[in-house]
């Protein structure tokens, strides 16, 4: 039976995680697989634990899946109903992680909620909400009383009371369409794809058409989509190697120049490229 796992200092189920390093040293993150009978409509379970001296401010760049979580100790707006469900973020989440606390997530693939909850994706895009406000009551306080506990490493009985709390509300498969969201947007992770109509080309899909698509089911325009996994890779490749050369970095990604690769960094990651090469902790972790 699926137990939780240590994922740190794997890359995190929800997104990038900014100065991710620096972020792992005091909070540990965890994952558990959903088990088969949920894999068409759950990615994963995901788990965060801190005990922390002081507050610490963590960023992620989130990717397009909508999760279902709940929260103690969080600080984060609209979380205060502890059980809630947050859908596709525009740009830089932050949250602050106040002295002890635990957040337990189930991280929905893209479009699933909206098979599970018939709530277009756009409508949740930015938003959090009260669970009970979009899920029926027992799955809610299922996933709640399941979740209250903080996860642990090697512990298989939490994730097998999350799933089923879960198992008797969630469809075992999605529709057709919802399917071909997923294709479409998995295609968009493709470094190689830089432009919104490429990308509808290649499935065969005018450009209205796929917004239509991405409006329903992922809830954020193509373009944003693309621009958002570039983006992602940016993060990466300034993770990885501090001597990465902008103008290159700007070009491969698909941006017209550096300018116009800097101006969508800063405007998403909340710092300059060169800023956070240079470790710039503004909004991310207070060290």
């Amino acid at each position: 039976m699926p137990s939780w796992t240590n994922a740190t200092p794997a890359a995190t189920p929800g997104g990038v995680i900014l100065h991710r390093h620096s972020f792992d040293r005091t909070v540990t993150r965890l994952l558990a697989a959903p088990g088969p009978e949920l894999s068409d409509v759950v990615e994963t379970f995901w788990a965060v634990t801190w005990n922390l001296p002081q507050m610490l401010v963590g960023s992620l760049v989130p990717q397009f899946s909508v999760n279902l979580t709940f929260e103690e100790n969080s600080g984060r707006p609209g979380s205060e109903a502890q059980v809630v469900v947050t859908g596709v973020p525009g740009r830089r989440f932050d949250v602050d992680l106040l002295s002890t606390g635990h957040v337990v997530g189930v991280k929905f693939r893209p479009g699933a909620f909206t098979a599970v909850s018939g709530v277009p994706a756009s409508t949740l895009a930015d938003r959090t909400v009260p669970a009970d406000c979009l899920l029926p009551e027992s799955l809610v306080s299922g996933f709640r009383l399941a979740a209250g506990e903080a996860a642990t490493v090697g512990d298989d009985v939490q994730p097998a009371d999350i799933r089923r709390a879960l198992l008797p509300h969630l469809p075992g498969t999605v529709s057709a369409d919802c399917r071909l969201a997923q294709t479409v947007l998995d295609d968009a992770r493709d470094s190689r794809v830089t432009r919104v109509d490429q990308l509808a080309a290649r499935h065969g899909l005018g450009v209205r058409a796929l917004q239509r698509l991405f409006d329903r089911w992922i809830g954020l325009s193509p373009k944003k989509v693309v621009t958002r996994c570039r983006l992602h890779d940016a993060v990466v490749r300034l993770d990885g190697d501090a001597g990465v050369s902008m103008a290159d970095t700007a070009l491969e990604l698909g941006f017209y120049d550096q300018s116009h690769f800097t101006r969508e960094f800063t405007s998403f990651v909340g710092v300059s490229p060169a800023r956070y090469v240079a470790g710039d902790r503004a909004g991310t972790a207070l060290e």
